[in-house]
């Protein structure tokens, strides 16, 4: 009987110090996600309250697409180099979306809206500390691909020579779909924030920069319209175009500060007022680059199959790009308006690959080409 009860005893105890510590590990997270970082200088940075907070966002954004291909074809006794410029023919587009926050995290949902509207959407995934900064980013897009075609056939031992291009038009739509991973650390992490500009989840007191290092993986594939044979006839059947890219690089940061006005307290806003502009910029260097192209099976003018026959993956060479980003936010009591700006362009060249069939023929294929964007942004957002 004492043995039961003792055991009774234990059990009880081991659930209630099970609960106070599941107690203690919600609230202690939750400290950590809202709370004052005790480390930050609060002479250069202010940290208001961290709870739930919402926005509504208007966004106009451009995507690009271009990729130089390069394919030389062997067959006894004929050489031929199809050479293809493929460009998108972007256009500008305006979405609408809504945003939710908490503590330093931020969801982003996008989708195009006006006259002309296409399926163009986005979603953002945002983790913006003091020092640091993830972004997740996905969007997928639509546009009218167009380009240029140049076909030379040669004798073996002859050079290609471009020599008239060939129009390429088609009314078919082509899909794009990006994910880009991106990361950023601030090096000055007790008097810079960098998120002051972009989220206000923290803000800065007076003006301060600081080094950063980055780093950001990009995929993006575009894929044709499988039914528009006329253009998958003059590409030789490359249909789908893939990229996988890793960067690393260093930049700098810097928020500037003209006008600030403190708050009551950290959860009492009123009478807070800050203006922050934040400039960043870092050169990249991708070390990493794999192209895939692939190309459709049976195309003809007649009849046409949605199926890969071949694939041609060529890794590319280590090659400079860069990010730029420029904010400006507004802060007033539980209230903060914030616009900014973004430029990326990641570039790519690949070494050619031979692939040789049964048939005999043999086929070199190189690549180079790049995949731009650029968006601006305006965010209402209210900090509960």
């Amino acid at each position: 009987m004492k043995f039961k009860f003792l055991l009774l005893s234990t059990g009880l105890a081991l659930s209630s110090w099970t609960a106070s510590a599941q107690t203690r590990g919600v609230a202690g997270l939750w400290q950590r996600l809202c709370g004052p970082n005790p480390k930050l200088d609060s002479v250069y940075i202010f940290q208001p309250y961290k709870g739930w907070g919402g926005g509504l966002i208007y966004e106009m954004a451009e995507n690009g697409v271009g990729i130089d291909s390069r394919e030389e074809v062997y067959s006894d006794p004929l050489h031929a180099v199809f050479d293809y410029q493929l460009r998108m023919n972007t256009r500008l587009a305006s979405s609408l979306g809504a945003s939710v926050a908490f503590g330093p995290v931020l969801l982003c949902f996008l989708r195009e809206v006006g006259p002309g509207a296409g399926k163009n959407r986005a979603f953002s995934f945002r983790w913006d500390a003091n020092f640091f900064g993830l972004n997740v980013q996905y969007a997928k897009y639509f546009a009218v691909p167009g380009g240029t075609m140049f076909i030379d056939i040669l004798a073996p031992e002859e050079q290609a020579k471009k020599g008239e291009g060939i129009p390429v038009d088609t009314d078919h739509v082509a899909e794009t779909k990006s994910w880009i991973v991106s990361g950023i650390y601030a090096f000055n992490r007790h008097r810079f924030s960098y998120r002051a500009a972009y989220n206000s989840r923290s803000m800065q007191r007076h003006t301060a920069g600081s080094w950063i290092v980055a780093a950001r993986y990009t995929y993006g594939m575009t894929v044709m319209d499988p039914t528009d044979a006329t253009l998958l006839l003059l590409t030789n059947g490359l249909g789908r175009f893939t990229t996988h890219q890793a960067s690393v690089g260093a930049g700098y940061s810097f928020n500037w500060v003209p006008y600030h006005r403190d708050a009551v307290g950290p959860k009492d806003l009123r009478g807070l007022r800050n203006l922050t502009v934040n400039l960043t910029a870092a050169p990249m260097l991708t070390f990493y680059s794999k192209v895939i192209e692939e190309d459709y099976a049976h195309a003809s003018l007649f009849t046409f199959k949605d199926e890969i026959d071949h694939r041609f993956v060529n890794l590319g060479r280590v090659y400079p790009n860069f990010i730029a980003r420029a904010g400006i936010c507004y802060s007033f009591g539980h209230f903060f308006v914030n616009a900014w700006g973004e430029f990326t362009s990641f570039a790519f060249r690949s070494n050619p690959v031979e692939h040789a069939y049964e048939t005999g023929n043999r086929y070199i294929l190189s690549q180079n080409g790049v995949f731009s964007s650029w968006s601006v942004r305006l965010q209402l957002n209210y900090r509960f």
